[in-house]
């Protein structure tokens, strides 16, 4: 767990996407690029691990949850941008509407927890709507309560850039939810200097 904590911050949306997965089967992490979606839903992942013993499974099609489900062990499944990135991909919305109920049995096995991510645009969409993830609960992480606040912002920061580059992106951290992105752009200037 500590080491853990030596790479991500343990944000509001973390705790919460923590507390929701120990009573829930399914958890999806909702919201723009570069808010914290997929780090939150990964570390999670990595708790239960860690914690409980849980093996953790990356799919990235529906198919996969079907093929590495073990009734055997206990597994966590990390499913990151669940119906596709910049545009949903309908061969994806395909897939699992094919594969829906199977992979709704699977997720009735206590041994099994589902993590996804899905960018609000795609989460909204009305085809994305018309499938049924009704026993999924959605963590909103631009919502008020999730999104990330001025402190979560400067940790960040501060774990990652030097005081100078802190002090240029001071009076904007606030203005973007893709603060994350930013701060990955700058570490890649960085590297590539």
């Amino acid at each position: 767990m500590e080491k853990r904590k030596k790479y991500v911050i343990e944000t509001i949306a973390i705790k919460r996407i923590l507390d929701l997965i120990k009573n829930n089967t399914s958890v999806m992490a909702v919201g723009s690029s570069g808010c914290g979606k997929s780090t939150s839903i990964h570390y999670v992942a990595l708790a239960l691990h860690q914690n409980h013993g849980y093996k953790v499974i990356h799919v990235y099609s529906p198919e996969e949850i079907r093929q590495y489900y073990n009734p055997e062990c206990k597994q966590v499944i990390v499913f990151d941008d669940l119906c596709g990135k910049s545009t949903i991909d309908f061969n994806l919305v395909n897939n699992w509407s094919r594969l829906l109920s199977d992979i709704t049995r699977i997720l009735e096995d206590k041994n099994v927890k589902m993590l996804s991510s899905c960018r609000t645009h795609i989460y909204q969409d009305r085809t994305f709507k018309g499938m049924d993830f009704s026993s999924t609960i959605v963590c909103d992480l631009l919502s008020k309560e999730y999104r990330l606040t001025r402190v979560e912002r400067q940790l960040i920061g501060q774990r990652y850039l030097s005081t100078g580059e802190m002090k240029k992106i001071e009076n904007t951290m606030e203005k973007f939810d893709f603060f994350l992105c930013y701060v990955s752009f700058i570490l890649n200037i960085k590297l590539t200097k």
